[in-house]
């Protein structure tokens, strides 16, 4: 411990000796004891300069002490006010939250009652009848719009009390009898303006397609009756397809009577063929040859020329020009021909031209008119044309196979065939179907009799005498032997 001590005494005193004062002292070689007794003096000096500064600084210190004081109390009174606060935050936002719920409760039920009041709302429209309504459905004159327009609404009101939901309500069972007899009133009164209109297409020399336009406007009309008095609306159809089915069967059969009666009969007969050894024909057919095909072959003839009966001429007109307006009979049966004036003839497929481009271009025109007014189409569409134009149908092909049972005339049969073709094509770009099946009927008479004919052409020249060919001198080519002659056949 006294080894310890040394050691601490030398350390202190080590460090005693590095204090600039005490070094200056021993340096100064000044009595320490002496030294220490005045440093004593002074640090008493001090003291009691320091004694009476504080007492001097007293009042000071008392106010700041004050002063002090009032800061805590005011800290502390800021203090108690924020936790206030603090607390009043807290119950704020437990209201806030509060609120926020009943606010989500309340737009809740808003939305429920806005959609409960919409759809009652839309459910009282629905059945109220209004006064226009009626007036309108039964003083407006049909044909106004503004009558097709109630018409519009009246069938909505039907179809929404009809409803099972709709039924069962207290309100529906009040309005639907006032529904029913307004309906019944409708009802009479467009059965009566569409009979009108269908007694329009029986007067005599009437432009059918006057009343169908009118028809066409008031489509919603037959719409209306379908749905809500599907007898009437058969009785209106019924009556619609027996009222065209005989216009059209009369008209067509008419027209076609009347054409057929302006064919050239005479002008090709069985012996006409490639092999025949009348002298007549041979030169015929040779000038018939030797005119190619620059030399125009009359389309009407008499019955005493045969120059045309293995020359295509222009007889190709009436498969190119197959849109050009129909013969009129009573304009074409007069006329100048080969410079006999008379009765104009024609060949058959110029006839056939006639009868059949009128016969497409009025069925494409009823077809799409059915579509329309009867809201059919594809099967039903079909049907109902064939109710329509099933008979005029029927007579053309019997007229049609009448001819060409006895004709002999293998070009005008063959540009028959081509023709009904061309006559199908142009159907179907008009999107009209209907008639394919009789253009595969006309084909199935057409081409066995054309066959018969090229087959009797074939034979003729197989059964031909060479030697009786060549029976009168004649340099000239014999006209069986010219190329361009079995191009024109």
């Amino acid at each position: 411990m006294e080894d310890k001590s040394d050691t601490q005494i030398k350390m202190d005193l080590k460090d005693s000796l590095k204090d600039s004062i005490i070094k200056e002292a021993l340096n100064s070689g000044v009595d320490l004891r002496q030294y220490s007794q005045q440093v004593e003096q002074q640090l008493q000096e001090v003291e009691l300069v320091s004694v009476q500064d504080y007492v001097n600084q007293g009042t000071s210190l008392a106010q700041l002490h004050s002063q002090f004081t009032h800061c805590d109390a005011a800290l502390e009174r800021m203090e108690n006010l924020l936790s206030t606060f603090r607390s009043q935050l807290g119950g704020l936002s437990s209201d806030i939250l509060q609120l926020q719920h009943q606010s989500a409760q309340l737009g809740l039920r808003l939305s429920n009652r806005q959609a409960a009041r919409s759809l009652a709302g839309q459910m009282i429209d629905d059945l109220v009848i209004p006064e226009a309504l009626i007036r309108h459905l039964l003083e407006t004159p049909v044909t106004e719009p503004v009558f097709s327009e109630q018409l519009i609404i009246l069938q909505a009101k039907l179809a929404l009390s009809g409803d099972h939901h709709q039924r069962c309500s207290r309100a529906a069972q009040d309005v639907v009898p006032v529904l029913g007899a307004l309906r019944i009133k409708v009802v009479e009164r467009l059965r009566h303006f569409l009979l009108l209109k269908l007694q329009q297409l029986r007067r005599p020399l009437a432009n059918y397609q006057l009343p169908q336009n009118s028809l066409l406007k008031h489509k919603s009309f037959y719409h209306f009756l379908i749905t809500q008095e599907p007898e009437i609306a058969y009785e209106v159809r019924q009556d619609y397809v027996q009222t065209m089915s005989k216009l059209y069967f009369s008209y067509f059969k008419s027209y076609s009577t009347r054409l057929l009666k302006l064919v050239d009969t005479n002008s090709v007969n069985k012996d006409d063929v490639l092999g025949s050894e009348d002298a007549s024909l041979g030169a015929a057919a040779a000038a018939a040859a030797r005119s190619l095909f620059g030399r125009a072959a009359p389309s009407a003839r008499n019955s005493s020329s045969k120059s045309t009966v293995f020359t295509l001429g222009t007889r190709i007109e009436v498969v190119t020009n197959l849109e050009a307006p129909v013969l009129v009979p009573h304009a074409a049966a007069t006329g100048t021909s080969a410079g006999h004036k008379g009765e104009t003839k024609y060949s058959y497929e110029i006839v056939f031209r006639s009868q059949h481009y009128a016969l497409a271009d009025n069925a494409c025109r009823e077809y799409l008119f059915l579509c329309e007014f009867f809201h059919v189409e594809r099967a039903p569409a079909m049907e109902l044309f064939q109710e329509v134009m099933g008979k005029t149908c029927t007579i053309y092909m019997k007229f049609v196979e009448e001819y060409v049972s006895t004709c002999y005339d293998s070009l005008a049969l063959f540009l028959c065939i081509q023709m009904v073709q061309r006559l199908q094509y142009l159907c179907h770009k008009r999107a009209v179907p209907a008639l394919d099946f009789y253009y595969e009927s006309l084909i199935s008479i057409l081409w066995p009799r054309f066959e018969y004919l090229v087959q009797a052409n074939i034979q003729s020249v197989r059964d031909c005498d060479p030697s009786r060919l060549y029976s009168h001198i004649d340099t000239r080519p014999h006209y069986v032997r010219n190329n361009t002659f079995y191009v024109e056949f």
